[in-house]
């Protein structure tokens, strides 16, 4: 990974099928000692190409960023996304069966003596789902520790009137690991108090008020096969007890050139929200 001069693209997203927005991210990337920041894959053609011979097309709406506020997807269809770089090189995944997410049944905490955990509980009736992942973003209120009761203006010191106060304050932050789930081993597919985040006593996330937004997404095998293997690799390593870092390969590859390796799983889901 050091010596090599290579670039890899960078494919991240799901093709959303349940109406709402789908944002598909592309990046390179970079060495280790490369003092450069995450770097977008700019001004590529990326679009949604189904089976029956559909096309939509994706904007870019940032750097590396190309969204569609609605792929309206047809259940059950097959599609693959397409990607042209500005370089000329092609690239495109696998089919992949375009299905719904089941709903969050509930999220609820739990608290011992080392903090609180909040869990998630979800399942899918028909015993077809079977693997999951989660994302959130999360804001928690704060009070500044000392308040500030005065103010100065145009020379003159005056007392702040209540609706002036600027104690309160919000924090924001979203998941920076993989969360995973499976029922594969179960006979039904049930998914009880998964961790999502956990909380230390003293934690200020927990001193007046915490909301989380957690986002569902329903997995194929191999999808969770992909992701389970990073989460293996960017969050278990670094002991001489963890597993040896793998080759990461999802369903994309590159049509110009065989051989490139290209990092990113995509599928076609929708995604469940829900707010505690």
């Amino acid at each position: 990974v050091i010596s090599t001069p290579l670039s890899y693209l960078v494919v991240e997203g799901t093709l959303n099928t349940g109406g709402g927005p789908t944002s598909i991210r592309l990046s390179r990337t970079f060495k280790l000692d490369d003092t450069a920041r995450l770097r977008g894959e700019r001004n590529a053609q990326v679009m949604v190409e189904g089976k029956d011979n559909s096309v939509r097309h994706l904007t870019m709406t940032g750097d590396g960023i190309y969204s569609s506020p609605g792929l309206s997807l047809a259940l059950g269809q097959e599609y693959r996304l397409k990607i042209k770089t500005a370089n000329g090189k092609e690239y495109q995944s696998d089919y992949v069966v375009a299905k719904l997410t089941p709903a969050i049944d509930s999220l609820g905490w739990t608290r011992d003596e080392k903090g609180v955990v909040i869990h998630v509980n979800t399942h899918d009736p028909s015993n077809n789902t079977r693997y999951y992942r989660w994302e959130f973003d999360e804001t928690w209120e704060i009070k500044a520790y000392y308040e500030s009761e005065f103010k100065y203006v145009n020379g003159v010191v005056t007392r702040r009137t209540n609706t002036e106060s600027v104690r309160n304050c919000w924090k924001y932050g979203q998941s920076t690991q993989i969360l995973l789930g499976s029922s594969a081993r179960l006979e039904s597919d049930v998914i009880t108090r998964a961790p999502i985040v956990s909380f230390l006593s003293g934690d200020e996330k927990l001193d007046v008020r915490y909301s989380i937004l957690l986002r569902q997404y329903a997995l194929d095998k191999k999808g969770y096969e992909f992701f389970e293997l990073m989460k293996k690799n960017t969050e278990s390593l670094g002991s001489i007890f963890d597993a040896q870092p793998s080759e990461m390969r999802g369903n994309i590859q590159c049509v110009s050139d065989p051989g490139e390796v290209v990092i990113g799983y995509v599928n076609a889901v929708s995604v469940e929200e829900k707010r505690f």
